[in-house]
């Protein structure tokens, strides 16, 4: 009887045989060939890896895959090495005991990191597994809680700039829905490379509040939270606005020559006090223009131009007014306003409008006589 140390050299089966007719007994008997000596040699270690098909970053449990390569010996299933998660329904998903799942239940917002450590399952051949790959992931639960600012002043007399911050990447592609009153917006602009932050711009409508809010439940994060209600954003416009609300001329018809009044009012429409020139025109000739006119809020006044139709050709002329536009002032569609009739220059003491003085005309004025 002998024996032999055996050093395999690949994975694999591993064969040993004697041969016939090599080994002779004392008579001189040649052998027969023996069994054919059969082992499988495996010297690899199991090689663990973890892997989950969960989103990154995630805002629950998940599960995770752990596949060992090889059959192993599952007595002490699952041993791990595992931070900021707890563990449960460990499973076998393979008939042979090499790939398990585990839900995982992560603890705080942060990472969750799984692994196997070396030298707890044995397979087959006895053979330590080795080390896993650390399988990490970043929990997130926390919605996005938008912030709406403005470095505007308030009260404001302009359009002006708020910024939105989600704190965190959002999906933008219904960027900007929003809660606003008394304004438009316009111009959104992401202002971070994640999308985290945005501007835009607000024209304020009327005077009062202006309101911006991110209503919640409308943008999600990378990890699929919804987003909270942001701040109700309020700030109050009080513009700068001087209007012209009448031109009144104080006839229709005037001899040429001769002069007539035109009563124009100013008002002051917006929350500061103005100053501020009014011109009269007639057509596109300047009559007159009344310089430094200083009104306090929520005030008007009436001013008298005189036109002397001297050097002024016959016919009808359109009689309007404008007031300068004062520094701040956005609404300037009511700096400009047009009396209601157009002015006649005509034949002096052409009183019906015949393009001559006549009789007729003397007894118009006759019939006047006396009134009172």
């Amino acid at each position: 009887v002998w024996t032999l140390q055996i050093d395999p050299i690949v994975d694999g089966e591993v064969t040993v045989q004697v041969p016939a007719s090599i080994y002779q007994d004392t008579a001189e008997n040649w052998n027969t060939a023996s069994n054919l000596f059969s082992r499988t040699y495996d010297g690899q270690s199991p090689i663990p890896v973890i892997t989950s098909t969960a989103s990154d970053p995630i805002n629950r449990g998940f599960e995770v895959s752990i596949d060992f390569d090889a059959s192993v010996d599952s007595s002490v299933f699952p041993l791990l090495n595992y931070s900021n998660c707890d563990w449960n329904n460990p499973q076998s998903v393979s008939g042979d005991d090499s790939i398990w799942t585990l839900q995982i239940t992560p603890t705080t917002d942060g990472e969750v990191t799984v692994q196997v450590p070396a030298g707890i399952y044995q397979d087959d051949a006895s053979n330590w597994n080795i080390a896993s790959n650390l399988f990490s992931i970043t929990y997130d639960a926390q919605s996005p809680v938008p912030m709406i600012s403005s470095l505007a002043p308030d009260p404001t007399n302009s359009a002006f700039e708020v910024t939105i911050d989600f704190d965190a990447t959002v999906d933008a592609s219904v960027f900007p829905l929003l809660n606003y009153s008394n304004c438009d917006w316009s111009d959104p602009q992401s202002v971070s490379p994640d999308d985290s932050e945005w501007t835009l711009q607000i024209a304020p409508i009327v005077d009062g509040d202006v309101t911006v809010k991110v209503p919640a439940g409308i943008y999600q994060d990378a990890a699929s939270n919804w987003n909270l209600e942001s701040n109700l954003f309020s700030i109050t416009y009080a513009p700068h606005d001087i209007a012209i609300t009448n031109v009144l001329p104080s006839k229709t018809v005037v001899g040429q020559g001769f002069s007539l009044n035109i009563n124009v009012t100013a008002a002051n429409q917006g929350d500061y006090t103005e100053t501020f020139n009014v011109t009269v025109y007639a057509n596109t000739t300047i009559i007159e223009t009344k310089t430094n006119i200083t009104l306090t809020s929520g005030n008007s006044t009436t001013l008298t131009f005189t036109w002397n139709t001297t050097g002024f050709a016959k016919g009808n002329y359109t009689i309007s007014a404008n007031a300068t536009t004062v520094l701040g002032e956005i609404d300037t569609l009511d700096n400009t306003k047009t009396a209601d009739s157009e002015v006649k220059v005509g034949v002096p003491g052409d009183l019906n409008n015949d393009k001559k003085c006549n009789i007729l005309d003397l007894v118009i004025e006759a019939g006047k006589f006396g009134a009172v």
